[in-house]
């Protein structure tokens, strides 16, 4: 019976597992000028880190990093909630053109509040952008995300530094803001906090400094996983979710 209750709990890990990668977007997505990679490691069956990416109209393009505080089922459980969420203001947007989705603070703000009534235990770190292909700018909000995304562009590579407070926490607290250019040829790269704890360990500040070394000469996601030492095989203490976009090289 053991054995039965075992291979059973297993099963349905991996039908959780099969659904959780089913949610994620298309790796190499290609959205206007810019294409996006993403990699979900999973440290266990289930991922408590999860992202996404998608178009939000001709003009913009929207992505975010989010990680639930835990490991496990427990965690993974939430990441299909916060989907649904940010899914109801992307129908807003195309239903009845409520831009809150366009509005990365106001977006944040707007989830905060939306998980309250879930009853959740647990809270979740978010990083959100919208990238305007018309004016060739990013714009971004931080709930706690760590560490903060990095920036690679023909003058060297940026930290968009943001501190703010995670979603569904009691009380209130503001979120990390930011806005910048994102000329061609750029590449950004945000990473869960279980980058910050791969082999060979390190402090926090010197994996950042490593990261933005290896963000001097990355173009792609698997140069992105070579320098990060990452395979398949890779034995992971937690979660590990990176986002690489990159906007397409001007011709002129």
């Amino acid at each position: 019976r053991l054995t039965r209750a075992l291979d059973e709990l297993r099963a349905d890990e991996e039908a959780a597992r099969h659904l959780q990668f089913q949610l994620l977007p298309s790796d190499g997505l290609v959205l206007g000028p810019y294409s996006c990679f993403r990699r979900l490691l999973p440290s266990h069956a289930l991922s408590g880190d999860f992202l996404d990416y998608f178009p939000l109209g001709e003009r913009y393009a929207g992505f975010y990093v989010a990680d639930v505080a835990g490991h496990g089922a427990a965690s993974a459980f939430i990441t299909p909630i916060l989907t649904t969420l940010v899914g109801k203001y992307r129908e807003a947007l195309a239903t009845r053109a409520d831009e809150t989705i366009l509005n990365p603070p106001k977006l944040l703000a707007r989830l905060d509040a939306d998980l309250v009534p879930q009853r959740l235990e647990k809270h979740v770190t978010m990083f959100y952008g919208v990238l305007d292909s018309a004016s060739g700018r990013l714009l971004y909000a931080n709930a706690g995300g760590y560490p903060f995304p990095f920036l690679a562009t023909a003058t060297g590579v940026t930290e968009l530094e943001c501190s703010g407070s995670p979603l569904n926490l009691p009380g209130t607290a503001p979120f990390g803001q930011g806005e910048t250019d994102f000329p061609a040829g750029a590449r950004l790269l945000i990473a869960s906090d279980g980058v910050l704890e791969l082999e060979p360990r390190q402090s926090h500040r010197e994996r950042r400094e490593a990261l933005a070394r290896i963000m001097q000469t990355t173009r792609t996601m698997p140069e992105l996983l070579d320098g990060l030492g990452l395979e398949d095989s890779t034995q992971l203490t937690d979660d590990v979710a990176l986002l690489f976009v990159s906007r397409e090289e001007s011709h002129a």
